[in-house]
């Protein structure tokens, strides 16, 4: 792992921020003025997860279209810069001569 949360798991932080917010007053403005209390990140939180997890099907069904293998077509500067590259790097990448 590179340090990136997975996105199903990013939902849930986003959900337990706005839980943990939920009672935390905070004093907003509008135009530099005052105005309405409200509780801290509950509602963008909520929405951002909301949003986030309703694409979740979307990029599910996306095919993913590339061409990697180099000018020669041999993957030669993969091989030579990742040793032991194997092919299951590239999982779920639909290969067209096209592409």
């Amino acid at each position: 792992m590179c340090g990136f949360l997975p996105p199903r798991d990013l939902v849930q932080v986003l959900l337990d921020l706005a839980e943990t917010g939920r009672d935390v007053p905070m004093l907003c403005a509008r135009t530099a003025q005052p105005a309405t209390p409200t509780t801290r990140w509950v509602k963008e939180m909520a929405v951002l997860a909301y949003r986030l997890k309703r694409q979740f099907p979307h990029v599910a069904a996306t095919e993913f279209l590339g061409k990697i293998n180099g000018a020669t077509g041999t993957y030669a500067a993969h091989y030579a810069s990742v040793p032991g590259l194997t092919g299951r790097l590239f999982r779920g990448v639909s290969w067209s001569i096209w592409a």
